[in-house]
């Protein structure tokens, strides 16, 4: 299995307004197209954009540190959403 940051390309007011270029994550994967599927299911891409997986060891260390403070924002707020449920 490969490690890949995951960018999302073309900017969308619903998920990335003004930017051309997103960090999203990390995904790890047999493949760029089996990076690219696991990328679908865990992000949304609208029509006018693309995700671009690329291998961990060719991306720059300001791409490692937003791919993982990206993944840990999202870990923080499927833990809050659970604990949330949990209220009466």
């Amino acid at each position: 299995m490969t490690r890949y940051v995951v960018l999302r390309h073309g900017a969308n007011g619903a998920n990335q307004h003004l930017t051309q270029t997103m960090v999203v994550g990390i995904v790890e994967a047999r493949n760029r197209r089996a990076a690219v599927g696991q990328a679908a299911d865990r992000w949304t891409c609208y029509n006018n954009q693309y995700f671009d997986p690329i291998p961990w060891s060719r991306t720059a260390g300001w791409q490692r540190t937003a791919a993982e403070e990206a993944d840990q924002a999202e870990d923080w707020a499927d833990t809050t959403e659970q604990w949330l449920e949990t209220l009466p």
